[in-house]
């Protein structure tokens, strides 16, 4: 070589072929400077996480690439261009971060929204040593996992591995909560469609795009979503994909704009295989973030990625999302979650108690499982709280002592509404027999009355579809959804259906059963 400039191509252009174009420009574009001098090869990395992740994934490459121009490997020497300190051997922190990436591989993405949330169902296990953390001068935080907490992780190109690990939440005594998978979902008919959908999506990436959950809180959309990111995983080594949140996205675009700039954005999100974004409701009334997300998802679409979304309602009911959006979102599959049904409670109490190694009676788990019907956490609480007082009494539990642990609880959920108290105001307001409302009869003296109550039924309670139907005289939750159709149409249409005798006008008849609800 005639100088220390050619050497340094050469040793450049080596490693672009070995690692492939697309990971070289990323990591050692111009951002990080390769310099050659009396046999020392130095990397100087623009901060202290290019220097960790390019210490521990490539520095075998770096290795390879030099002996290869140069006929023996040079000595190595990493520096951070802020403070110019040399680090040609890891110190404690860079070598906890190698060892930790190490053991997961590369191509490794640590899960983490950002919330500390944890997923429905799911086991956290100790795995590596997470206590020690690094901070770094940007003001985020590197934990020995390798990855930042703040949302800002960067991927290579579609079909690679991805480039930078999502924070993994760290958890006392050292250890790391693991996403949920399809294993600890528990299945009903509320979520079947959806467990299907998950499953095909993870199996098949780009088979249903864009996917789309939703639901209420508490019935199994993030857990879907992590189950994906699990599955894939598995299943698909190589695939880059990436979970985080609506909000998490919303700071990565807000902060590319002041400063890290829109290319570098879409090289983190456009070259996934898998996008998975949570809570997709935060995105109402920011138009900007949503029209990156839209040419996002377009981009995606065209490459052939999956694109899973959660939400609390379907995106046509987002109404401050903007129409192109929500109309791209509708144009895939949408899921709805309803609230699970009375079998799958006692399906996820009995896991819940399996997981605490917590014998729970089956009367009891029937006790539990009648009166708490909105969503998990509520199960979840129940079971948590009766095996802390079962512990602490030194009691058998029983019916008679969980209604006393449970009583707040209890107090809170009487004061909502329930089915029967529905059909009691309807029946009061309409004049009606109880067991004419709740029967097979179809006279519109019955049956416009029992659609009205299906309507304030899915409006003021979280019963689930199938619950609804049974109720209202053993329908089906398809009956219940045409219900719900034909008040709204009703409703906005503005014209009074012939309530054979009864009140003329929908909006009364609403207003009065509320009223005597006490709702209205």
């Amino acid at each position: 070589m005639n100088s220390d400039k050619d050497i340094v191509a050469a040793v450049r252009a080596a490693l672009a072929e070995r690692i492939g174009q697309h990971r070289y420009e990323l990591w050692f574009g111009s951002e990080t400077q390769l310099m050659y001098r009396d046999t020392t090869l130095t990397i100087r990395t623009p901060n202290p996480f290019f220097q960790d992740w390019i210490l521990t994934n490539f520095r075998a490459d770096l290795e390879v690439s030099a002996r290869q121009v140069l006929g023996v490997c040079p000595k190595l020497v990493f520096e951070v261009a802020s403070n110019g300190g040399p680090s040609d051997v890891p110190g404690p922190e860079e070598k906890a971060v190698g060892d930790s990436l190490g053991r997961r591989g590369s191509e490794s993405v640590q899960p983490g929204d950002g919330q500390g949330r944890l997923p429905l169902f799911e086991e956290g296990k100790p795995q590596a040593d997470l206590s020690n953390q690094t901070s770094h001068q940007n003001g985020s935080t590197v934990s020995s996992a390798g990855s930042p907490s703040s949302a800002q992780g960067t991927t290579t190109g579609r079909g690679g591995a991805l480039a930078v690990p999502w924070a993994a939440k760290s958890v006392p005594g050292g250890g790391r909560r693991r996403f949920a998978d399809f294993e600890s979902f528990v299945t009903g008919p509320s979520n079947q469609l959806a467990r299907v959908s998950a499953e095909m999506a993870a199996t098949q990436p780009g088979a249903l795009s864009p996917l789309v959950f939703c639901g209420p809180t508490g019935v199994g959309k993030t857990h879907l979503l992590e189950a994906i990111w699990t599955a894939v995983r598995r299943h698909h080594r190589s695939a880059a994909v990436l979970y985080l949140s609506a909000e998490q996205f919303t700071s990565s675009y807000l902060e590319a704009l002041r400063g890290s700039g829109l290319p570098s954005l879409r090289r983190k999100y456009r070259g996934v295989d898998v996008l998975l974004i949570d809570d997709l409701q935060f995105f109402a009334g920011k138009r900007a973030t949503q029209v990156e997300l839209l040419y996002t998802i377009d981009a995606l679409q065209q490459a052939g990625g999956q694109l899973v979304f959660a939400a609390s309602a379907p995106p046509r009911e987002l109404r401050e999302l903007i129409p192109d959006l929500a109309a791209r979102l509708d144009s895939g599959v949408v899921c709805r979650i309803e609230p699970p049904e009375y079998e799958t409670r006692l399906k996820i109490l009995a896991q819940y108690a399996a997981r605490l190694g917590f014998p729970l009676p089956e009367e009891v788990c029937r006790f539990i499982a009648t009166h708490f019907r909105r969503h998990v956490w509520e199960l979840s609480g129940a079971v948590c709280r009766l095996h802390a007082a079962s512990c602490a009494m030194g009691r058998a539990l029983t019916v008679d002592l969980a209604r006393q642990v449970l009583a707040d609880m209890l107090a809170a959920r009487e004061q909502m509404v329930q089915l029967a108290d529905i059909r009691k105001a309807v029946c009061e307001v309409f004049q009606i027999d109880p067991g004419g409302l709740c029967g097979p009869g179809k006279e519109r003296q019955l049956s416009y009355p029992r659609m009205l109550a299906m309507w304030l039924a899915r409006k003021y309670t979280r019963a689930a579809l199938s619950e609804i139907g049974e109720f209202f005289g053993r329908r089906s939750h398809s009956t219940v959804i045409s219900a719900q159709k034909q008040v709204d149409r009703w409703l906005n249409q503005g014209r009074p259906p012939r309530w054979a005798g009864a009140l003329g006008n929908p909006e009364e008849a609403i207003r009065q059963v509320e009223q005597y609800l006490r709702v209205g």
